[in-house]
């Protein structure tokens, strides 16, 4: 996610950004995606120590499990695993093919 990739603090890593972004401002998002922001959002950035209340394990764990959701057929899991793909993070190498397969899936 760009946003999270602009505004994370140095000491955090993306994914613990991403997360914290998202739960901050879970209504701004759009309902399928966490990568697709309602018009004229106003995005609240949320403080060093909330994004860092999640530890980076945490954060990688729940990417890892939008991974596993997607490959039983999850349907919301599959869109998120293609615009994981799609954008790459420090848990998931940008792989624009495996992006495809996955939005092919949903």
């Amino acid at each position: 996610m760009t946003i999270a990739r602009t505004v994370r603090y140095s000491d955090v890593t993306q994914n613990q950004m991403v997360l914290a972004l998202v739960r901050e401002n879970m209504q701004e998002f759009r309902t399928r995606s966490v990568h697709r922001l309602n018009v004229a959002s106003r995005l609240t950035i949320p403080s060093r120590a909330t994004v860092a209340a999640t530890d980076a394990p945490t954060a990688d764990r729940e990417v890892a499990a939008y991974l596993e959701a997607g490959k039983q057929g999850h349907a919301l899991a599959e869109l998120r695993l293609g615009e994981l793909y799609d954008r790459g993070s420090p848990a998931v190498q940008r792989d624009v093919q495996e992006s495809a397969r996955w939005y092919e899936s949903g």
